[in-house]
């Protein structure tokens, strides 16, 4: 976590890694400028700001943890806020700390505080912010958290600066606005094997657990669903929005992101599908379990009212009754008893009630 300055001439194609800001007063009008900032040094960045002029509200902007993704015209460059999704084992130890307590304890305050802390902290999410300021001589990327993947597009753009840094800063921004959205893309598989796994559960009981799994599950594809809408704004504009400072011939790149972010947000819209899917054959179950339920129940009381009829006729006070002083009487009641409860029970199983 630091800072890295790194500026490159097309013309001498001569690139120079800056040890200190102090290095950005000997920049060339011919050199194209990176300069990458991670961690929570408020300070570091506002001495970036202070030297490429930035807006205080973009630098403020950079630490406003669960900031939603956007872009702004501030005139000499653009800002703009994307996110992208964690990684396999974030995103997992996310979800297990989602379904950590009994589902029985929903309203529990301890939970419920919980879950505003998560909903208003950007570590309780399942994705990481990356800012970035585009300009036609600079690009400015920002992150509060490292990003497994970004270390390896720094290595590839230092390696190989004639094809990203002397094609312009919005090459260089491209290049990582790309390899977010394909991990974004590939990292929807999770919630692929989530569903899977949810119905499996399904299938096999229908748990109160697995009520609180669907209900989690379709909370978090509905806000990765309003994080790509806003994601798409972005990409559009860098795509068509001749404002943004992005070259003519540069656009048909950010037009393929485009694309890909509508692909996003058409797999988060089949998953919620299938999530609702899920949610409904789980009610469906239930009140099929319920309705089982109800009909033994109802063949126990109409087996017994018969029963009950005979037993109560026959614990009346009457000197005379039928079989009443007979020898066998108990006997033969006891059979009758049998007798009609089983009769009853044959015409339920022909029903096929039972």
């Amino acid at each position: 976590m630091g800072i890295m300055i790194v500026a490159y001439d097309s013309s001498t194609r001569v690139l120079r890694k800056l040890d200190s800001i102090e290095g950005l007063k000997t920049l060339q009008p011919a050199e194209t400028v990176w300069v990458d900032v991670a961690g929570t040094d408020r300070e570091l960045m506002t001495s970036v700001a202070a030297h490429f002029s930035l807006h205080e509200l973009s630098v403020e902007d950079c630490f406003t943890p669960g900031h939603f993704p956007k872009i702004e015209d501030y005139g000499q460059y653009a800002f703009m806020v994307l996110r992208g999704l964690k990684i396999g084992d974030e995103i997992e130890s996310v979800w297990s700390a989602l379904l950590v307590d009994p589902p029985g304890n929903q309203s529990d305050p301890q939970r419920l505080a919980r879950r505003r802390q998560s909903e208003n902290a950007e570590d309780g999410k399942l994705t990481r912010k990356l800012a970035i300021f585009l300009s036609e001589k600079f690009v400015i990327t920002h992150r509060r958290h490292e990003l497994p993947w970004f270390e390896a597009i720094v290595k590839q753009i230092l390696q190989s600066p004639e094809k990203f840094l002397a094609q312009g800063p919005d090459i260089v921004a491209h290049r990582f606005i790309d390899a977010l959205t394909d991990r974004f893309l590939h990292g929807l598989n999770f919630f692929e094997k989530i569903i899977e796994h949810v119905e499996d559960i399904l299938v096999s009981s229908s748990r109160e657990s697995s009520m609180s799994q669907i209900l989690e599950l379709k909370r978090a594809l509905m806000w990765l669903r309003q994080i790509i809408r806003d994601q798409r704004v972005v990409t559009s504009k860098l795509a068509f929005d001749l404002s943004v400072p992005v070259k003519s011939k540069q656009r048909r790149y950010f037009k393929d992101i485009d694309d890909h972010v509508l692909e996003i947000g058409n797999v988060i819209d089949k998953q919620i599908d299938s999530v609702s899917g899920v949610r409904d054959a789980y009610f469906a179950s239930v009140n099929i379990r319920l309705n089982d339920t109800m009909r033994i129940l109802a063949i126990i009381t109409t087996v017994a009212a018969p029963l009950n009829i005979l037993v109560g006729l026959y614990g009346m006070n009457f000197e005379f009754m039928p079989l009443l002083h007979h020898q066998a009487g108990f006997w033969l009641m006891l059979v009758l008893m049998l007798t009609t409860s089983i009769t009853m029970l044959i015409y339920f199983r022909r029903k096929r009630w039972l």
